[in-house]
């Protein structure tokens, strides 16, 4: 999975993660910036600080419940 990610790049990870059925994505492009979904975003403490963070859309859609 992580080729298919890194491949895929930041415009596309999301759309190859919910389709491989991923649940947690952390990319880090060219730049430096971090693609992160929530559900990584609550597993991960970074120590230092990038040049920017972005968090996708959730790549798992709650249930009926949530």
């Amino acid at each position: 999975a992580a080729t298919a990610l890194f491949v895929a790049g930041p415009k596309e990870w999301h759309r190859i993660a919910r389709s491989m059925g991923i649940g947690y994505v952390l990319l880090v492009d060219k730049d430096g910036n971090i693609h992160m979904n929530p559900e990584m975003k609550e597993r991960v403490h970074l120590t230092a600080k990038p040049a920017k963070i972005i968090i996708s859309e959730p790549l798992i859609k709650p249930g009926p419940d949530k």
